[in-house]
């Protein structure tokens, strides 16, 4: 993403007015955070506009496979595309630009097709819905798709493309499910999995225009041992993020609302709402943060490779290590402001929303989680870039343990304390992330010199 978020800084500088400003974050929240925006903001209109004028068992059906759809889809493709994200990133580094788009295809195929198998196993085998398995699970293998293309989107540089490909497809999907395609489940999984597919193809046509190849297919991701920690951390960090959500789910606090589909529905939606808090900051981190950070890395690496002197070489590490703090300090300032903000703001909020958004309390404290996340989220981000693969395992793994266990303890509590096992979680496995980040950054040369061949 800092790609992307070099071509967006230069728009900046060229116009610093406030509607170009606007027009850049709004830009760069879609480059970001494409696939979120576009599943809760069409889940947010289709509950509003489509409700009231299709069967109320059909839509919360079709709410019902849209959410499990978009949880699962993001749990099960999340391991390949770190994967994915770090050999596309070894193919730009060696300039093998040819290899992008046999990749997109392969991987495409991969994540689409596993989805698709295990979206139709399981309602084959746990729902009554097998009459449309064929539908959602499209519309499951399209979702896992959307979330793939977003590791490629940082290739094509094309902002505008990117921001109105996902525009037009939100777009397309609500006039269908409005005007068109409101009668049956089948309808709405086909409106919604349309829109979808309209924002995959024009990236699509993108890559394969800019990235011709001779080649059809690289599945070398598939065989690359060295990159297993990153297969692992990606399915567990995500699993972590959910687990206390599937836990609740089959509590007594949990509803069967339609079979094989569980829900807490007071702190399902709950979760949906804070986590629109979070895509203003992966915004800014991407222009602001990660950019300046990537040219101290850069910076750093280049002078090593160079061979320059050891004071040279302790200057840029300085720079790099201030670039880490500074960037991180302005993140956590940034969201914690945004959550701040969203709470003070809340009642008012609720007060004038038709949304049954549930509790209060409830939200705050996920506003407040979820805020931690995000914190936690670019501390790993930075691990990543000195591929500190095992420390991110551990960190993944944490994580869930701490999430899990301490969800199992809060589960029979009353309704006031869901939601701060979530919290807890995430705020220990920061402390601890946040530990591991410092000893590693600042024992930096000792890991590079001993870790590669320089």
């Amino acid at each position: 993403m800092a790609g992307i978020g070099f071509e967006l800084q230069k728009v900046l500088d060229k116009d610093k007015s406030y509607f170009n400003k606007f027009n850049v974050a709004l830009k760069s929240m879609f480059i970001t955070s494409g696939p979120w925006i576009i599943s809760i903001i069409t889940l947010l209109l289709i509950k509003i506009f489509v409700s009231d004028i299709t069967n109320k068992d059909i839509f919360i059906s079709f709410l019902n496979v849209l959410v499990y759809s978009f949880i699962f889809s993001m749990i099960i493709s999340s391991p390949f595309i770190n994967v994915i994200t770090r050999y596309l990133s070894d193919l730009i580094y060696i300039e093998k630009f040819d290899r992008i788009f046999p990749l997109f295809i392969s991987s495409s195929i991969v994540i689409g097709g596993l989805s698709f198998g295990i979206s139709a196993l399981y309602i084959f085998f746990f729902t009554n819905l097998v009459e449309f398995i064929v539908n959602i699970s499209a519309m499951f293998a399209a979702l896992s798709i959307l979330w793939l293309i977003m590791v490629f989107v940082s290739t094509l540089r094309n902002y505008n493309l990117v921001t109105y490909s996902f525009l037009f497809g939100m777009l397309i999907s609500f006039i269908l499910l409005y005007f068109v395609l409101n009668n049956s489940l089948n309808e709405l999984l086909q409106g919604f999995t349309i829109g979808i597919l309209i924002t995959i193809s024009i990236l699509m046509a993108k890559l394969n225009f800019d990235f011709k190849s001779d080649i059809t297919f690289d599945f070398k991701f598939l065989f690359l041992k060295k990159y297993i920690p990153l297969f692992l951390s990606g399915f567990l960090f995500y699993l972590a993020i959910w687990i206390d959500k599937f836990v609740y789910w089959f509590s007594n606090k949990g509803v069967e609302l339609t079979e094989g589909f569980f829900f807490f529905p007071q702190y399902d939606f709950v979760i949906f709402i804070a986590y629109l808090i979070i895509i203003p900051t992966t915004a800014y981190f991407t222009i602001y943060v990660e950019t300046t950070f990537y040219e101290h890395q850069r910076n750093y690496f280049s002078a090593i490779e160079n061979k320059k002197t050891l004071s040279v070489i302790k200057n840029y590490e300085k720079e790099l290590q201030n670039s880490f703090l500074k960037g991180l300090i302005n993140v956590s300032i940034f969201q914690f402001t945004i959550a701040l903000f969203f709470i003070l703001s809340l009642q008012y909020f609720l007060d004038s929303s038709t949304l049954n958004i549930g509790s209060i309390p409830i939200l705050r404290i996920v506003v407040l989680a979820v805020s931690l996340q995000m914190v936690l989220n670019v501390l790993i981000i930075f691990l990543y870039y000195f591929d500190y693969q095992k420390e991110v395992l551990i960190i993944s793994t944490i994580y869930l343990i701490l999430n899990f266990s301490l969800t199992l303890f809060y589960k029979d509590f009353g309704f006031e304390y869901v939601g701060y096992s979530f919290f807890y979680s995430t705020l220990i496995t920061l402390f601890l992330s946040l530990i591991i980040a410092m000893y590693k950054i600042d024992k930096i040369n000792f890991y590079t010199f001993t870790n590669n061949e320089v």
